[in-house]
């Protein structure tokens, strides 16, 4: 009986960090995903920059990933008194469970 009990015990930690693995294993594959997007999303800002067709403002929109569905949020941000150059701030956000992940990603273009 004590036997019993025991291997029961081992099986329910095992069983728990099993599902844990699978959890973060993902919450890998979200944030790879996140992480595609947000280079591609910069270089296409960095392209519309080039070719004058983004200006200064806020952009904001979603995509559907293999399992989750993200938004995002572009910031386009003329610097003052230099010219041609912008501060370029990315976030995408999803829901993981039963957390909120929020990627954020920060750089500067010259045009």
């Amino acid at each position: 009986m004590l036997t019993v009990a025991a291997l029961s015990i081992g099986m329910v930690f095992l069983y728990r960090t099993y599902l844990s693995l699978l959890d973060n294993f993902n919450l890998c594959g979200s944030r790879i995903e996140a992480n595609l997007f947000l280079q591609n999303k910069l270089w296409e800002a960095g392209e519309k920059l080039r070719q004058n067709d983004l200006s200064g403002g806020t952009t904001i929109g979603e995509f559907k990933g293999r399992k989750n569905k993200f938004e995002w949020k572009l910031d386009v941000l003329p610097v003052k008194g230099v010219e041609n150059f912008c501060n370029i701030n990315l976030n995408v956000i999803w829901k993981q469970a039963p957390r909120e992940i929020n990627l954020k990603y920060q750089t500067s273009l010259a045009h």
